[in-house]
């Protein structure tokens, strides 16, 4: 995922996972690798996420977890 992820879309996660209070797990491969090399992505609650941008991606894991 950081590679996806430029200065103020990780700052928007920062945030995110601070004022949400969301436990979040970070591995370095979960054998997605067609998917990883194409696009951001995370695995909530077992289900694989995608977006075409990191900003994307978490609006939908913010309309995901409310």
């Amino acid at each position: 995922m950081d590679r996806f992820l430029d200065g103020p879309s990780f700052s928007q996660y920062e945030i995110f996972f601070q004022e949400e209070q969301i436990n979040m797990k970070e591995y370095k491969c979960l054998s997605h690798c067609e998917l990883c090399a194409d696009k951001p992505y995370a695995i909530l609650n077992g289900e694989i996420i995608e977006a075409d941008t990191a900003l994307e991606l978490l609006e939908l894991i913010k309309m995901k977890v409310k």
